[in-house]
Formats: C-alpha cells, structure tokens, sequence
C-alpha cells in the first residue's frame, strides 16, 4: 500500500512538473480549420505536441488561414478581407480593419506589420495595421524579378532571428528565402523537393529558436533544418493523450521579445516584377467564362474543373442556369454552398482542396480580367 501511494505521488509530481514546464517553454500557436465548421487558436507545447486551447475565430460566417504574432497579441486575416488581432488570455478577438477579398494562406509579422502569401494570386502583400491597409510587393519570382512565377500553395511565412525570410509553399513542398522588398525566392537547398505539404511555419523564438512547421497530413509538429526544410523530427498534435488530434488546415505563429530591422518594401511594384494587366471585358453578365481566362496551369486545371461540374448550372445560356458564379468567391463561399444547396451536396468531400483552389483561380482570373482589385 505505501509503496502504491508513493509511486502514485511521485507520478502525481512529475505529471505536475512536466505540465508546468511544458507552459512555460510554450511560446508557439497554432490555428487549425476545417474551413467550414470551426478555426480554433491552440497554444503548443514544442517538446510534447500538447495542445492547449485558447478559443475560436468567427466560423462558419468567413474562413481564416493565416496567424501571426507580434511580442503579446496575434493577428489574422479572414478572406473577406477582415483584419483580426486577437489577445491570447483572456480569449478575444477584434476586427481591426478590412483589406479586402483574399485569398491569404501564409501570414507573419514583423515591426508593426504584416506580411502575408496568397495563393489565389501568388503575390506577397505587406498589411499595415494602423490605418489598416494592403501593399501588394508582387508576384513571388524564383531567383529574379523576372523569373518563374512560384506557385504559392498553402504554406506560410517566417523569420529568423536573424531578421531572414523563409516560405514554404505546398506547390513545391519545399521550403525558401524570401526578400521581402522584391518577392524574390531562392530555393533552400537545390536538390531538395517534394518534402510534403505543410500548413504553418516558424520559429521558436522564445524556446530553441528552432524552425518548426506543421503537417495536417501527419497531425504533427515537424522540426525541420533550416538549411534544407528537410523534417529532423515530429511530435504528434495531442488535446486528450494518447489520442492524436486531427489538424486540418491553419497556420502557425511564435512571438518574438524584438524583430530585427527591416527594409521598407515599395508601395508600388515595378515594371519587372508584376506582369502587365489584362485587358479588361465590357461586362461579366452573358459574357461566357470560358473565354475570359488566363493561360496559368492552375487557372486551365480550374477551367477544366468548371466546365466539367459547374458549367451546366453556373454558365450563362446553359440548360441548367441557376445563376452566375460569382468571379470573387472563396474556397469557403464554395464549401459552405456544397454543404447547405441540396442540389449541391453530391459534391461533398467530392473536391480536393487544391481542384478547389483551381477553381478559385479560375474564377478570379475574370476578376482581374475585368480590372477588379
């Protein structure tokens, strides 16, 4: 009997020491989604993968991708556009401003602002929060302002402590510098790709400083080398042990004590870095979608997509016309209408998020056709 009361006692303690030291070395977050049902914001336990909530974002009403922090609050941008800054403890959320449509996926902060990936577009913006506005930099470019246009698939940005810029994006799975006054990209390591997809990338800045990232697909905390962004290690997300938690899509953010000092990006981009615009169409009503599309791969996947499942209720002059597809929806306004149209709901679960994304693409290449913002 003494000897079951003194292991359940020293059990007792070590479970208590560990969980305070586990809170205390806590310095990262993480957003998770289904972009749909719920966003919750957790705090992360490097070391374990435990999971301590902290609360929700507004769901099902907008979706949110990207977190940030800055030394005591966190940021997010929904893709309506609203600018949340969040306050860990107690729990609160306030909208802040409005940027506008978007499509952001990989979102940090730095010196008062914020710097944000969009996969729609596959353009890095800079947010400044008071006044609330939007900067665009340009197309993210590999090696040059005039180089390939990389494909920003999910993914996230993150800085060093060294004041380095690192993106991840999903088209690749792979990881890369970033200079945040031109949107040049360099590959981390040539003969790396294909290192899986991730959701949200940072470093640990109040803990090992270490660069960690997060995977939906192995519901885990990777820690990766930052020469490579190759995966060292991996710790499974956990709310209730031994049960790993399912993650879905999201970001991650870790606050830093100081940010380094940064270059000023132009609020104009050059001639080499943005491609021209598009020659705008006198109207979208009856205007057949089909023939207002760019020649990107991810537009023509998106295309292909449309004119195989939504063609016949969405195009103007078909059989089956219900109305025309809005040119700014989001991969949300889709999700929401495939779970809530009756005559929808055979495509649950049916899409991908990246053909999703595709037919996103798709459709807001009429809006930029049509020279909206």
């Amino acid at each position: 009997m003494r000897i079951h009361r003194l292991l359940s006692t020293i059990m007792a303690l070590t479970g208590l020491a560990w969980a305070t030291a586990a809170a205390a070395a806590s310095s990262i977050f993480l957003l998770d989604t289904d972009e749909l049902t719920y966003a919750t914001v957790f705090e992360v336990d490097q070391s374990t993968g435990r999971l301590t909530t902290l609360g929700s974002l507004p769901l099902p009403t907008d979706v949110t991708l990207g977190l940030a922090a800055s030394d005591d609050r966190l940021y997010a941008v929904t893709q309506s556009g609203e600018v949340l800054q969040i306050t860990p403890r107690p729990f609160r959320v306030v909208s802040i401003g409005n940027i506008g449509a978007n499509a952001i996926v990989g979102l940090a902060f730095s010196d008062g602002l914020l710097y944000a990936t969009d996969e729609a577009t596959d353009q890095l913006y800079v947010i400044q929060l008071t006044p609330v506005s939007l900067t665009i930099v340009g197309e993210v470019r590999l090696g040059s302002t005039g180089g390939p246009v990389l494909d920003i698939d999910g993914g996230d940005l993150a800085l060093d402590a060294a004041g380095s810029w690192y993106l991840w994006t999903n088209g690749t799975e792979d990881a890369y510098l970033l200079d945040v006054t031109n949107a040049v990209a360099v590959q981390l390591d040539p003969a790396t790709a294909g290192l899986g997809a991730k959701s949200g990338l940072t470093f640990d800045h109040q803990g090992d400083g270490g660069l960690v990232a997060s995977s939906w697909r192995l519901d885990a905390l990777l820690t990766l080398d930052p020469a490579t962004g190759a995966t060292v290690a991996s710790v499974n997300f956990w709310l209730a042990w031994p049960a790993a938690y399912d993650a879905h899509y999201g970001d991650l953010a870790s606050a830093r004590s100081a940010s380094p000092p940064r270059a000023t990006p132009t609020s104009t981009p050059t001639a080499t870095s943005t491609p021209p615009p598009a020659t705008p169409t006198p109207s979208f009503t009856g205007v057949p979608l089909t023939n207002r599309l760019t020649a990107s791969t991810a537009v023509a996947r998106g295309r292909k997509l449309y004119q195989t499942y939504c063609a016949y209720c969405h195009e103007a002059g078909s059989a089956g016309f219900v109305r025309q597809t809005a040119p700014r929806e989001s991969i949300h306004a889709i999700r929401k209408a495939i779970a809530e149209v009756p005559q929808m709901r055979f495509f649950r679960g049916f899409f991908t998020r990246r053909e999703l994304r595709d037919l996103v693409r798709c459709l807001r290449s009429v809006s930029r056709g049509l020279g909206e913002p």
